[in-house]
């Protein structure tokens, strides 16, 4: 299969691209997939696992690139696809994260030298366990 000529015959119907489309995960979608698959004589479901692993190594290669600075990561090559299906960036939705943390806690960590409870993370001198450690010193 060529993907590069997928990559183009998705980028002709935005509604294979676009998740606020108005048409689609309907039937539209379903056709529509049906007709470029056909234009390139492959399989329906062999043309949808393709775009969707193109899609993914795009994702995946933009993820890669967007390293910090200063992280020491050297070159990163382009991936070979990149140019031609960056038309999907503005349609790219980055997935929806959870904390167990509330507000409060994830403010505190963000100080240096306090832990969850808010408490100087360096100072460990009411700790319970720290007799242990020190009588365990003393037979060493």
């Amino acid at each position: 299969m060529d993907e590069e000529m997928l990559i183009m015959e998705v980028q002709n119907h935005q509604i294979l691209y676009d998740p606020t489309h108005p048409f689609i995960r309907t039937t539209v979608e379903k056709r529509t997939h049906g007709r470029y698959c056909q234009r390139m004589e492959v399989d329906v479901k062999l043309c949808k696992e393709k775009w969707r692993s193109l899609r993914d190594s795009f994702v995946k290669s933009r993820k890669k690139s967007a390293l910090p600075s200063g992280s020491g990561a050297g070159v990163i090559k382009e991936w070979k696809f990149e140019k031609i299906i960056s038309f999907i960036l503005p349609y790219l939705q980055p997935r929806s994260s959870r904390s167990n943390l509330d507000i409060a806690q994830q403010e505190e960590l963000d100080q240096p030298g306090t832990s969850v409870t808010g408490e100087d993370s360096r100072d460990i001198s009411s700790h319970p366990l720290l007799h242990l450690c020190q009588s365990n010193l003393r037979v060493l």
